[in-house]
């Protein structure tokens, strides 16, 4: 819930793993907003106790995150045409970009968006031909095999780097 708490808005937030915002009974479908931190259903969590339905008292309440084999939410789907379609950059952090559909994506934006990858090493469309490089923020020239010249990885600690490039880019951050 790191997107909430940076207080991006519902309309601009797709969290296509679901969130631990809400709980929704398996018997009834009643949707409990687990959201506070001193909600009843965290309180039981931390007592090592599943937490029932406090409406219909039979069924137990699952935080509404996608497990192994459940499906993605509809919304996810239903958003990443149009959104990929508007952007005017990507930006990938923290993956191995291994796993569809979330593989794909950097993929489905027009061919002048640029991509720019936060990472530990280069991945998926990243591996080839990635026209720039950049360790510890230094500026390396990549031979290139495609014709990729959108694309730049910098790789090494996410923190530091995205620190170093905000820097540059004489940006701060806010603590409030």
């Amino acid at each position: 819930m790191l997107e909430r708490r940076a207080g991006i808005s519902d309309q601009k937030l797709v969290e296509a793993h679901g969130s631990f915002k809400s709980a929704t009974c398996n018997c009834c479908s009643y949707q409990l907003d687990t959201s506070e931190a001193s909600s009843i259903f965290w309180k039981l969590i931390e007592e090592d106790k599943v937490p029932g339905c406090p409406k219909c008292n039979s069924g137990l309440m699952k935080p509404d995150v996608v497990l192994f084999g459940e499906s993605l939410p509809a919304r996810f789907w239903d958003s990443q045409n149009d959104d990929l379609l508007k952007c005017d950059l990507v930006i990938v952090m923290g993956t191995s970009l291994m796993v569809q559909p979330f593989a794909g994506l950097p993929n489905r934006v027009r061919s002048t968006v640029p991509r720019l990858l936060f990472n530990d090493k280069a991945v998926g469309v990243f591996t080839k031909g990635v026209q720039q490089e950049i360790k510890d923020i230094e500026l390396v020239t990549l031979p290139s095999t495609q014709n990729s010249s959108r694309d730049i990885a910098i790789l090494g600690d996410i923190d530091t780097s995205v620190q170093k490039f905000l820097t540059l880019l004489n940006w701060t951050i806010s603590d409030s």
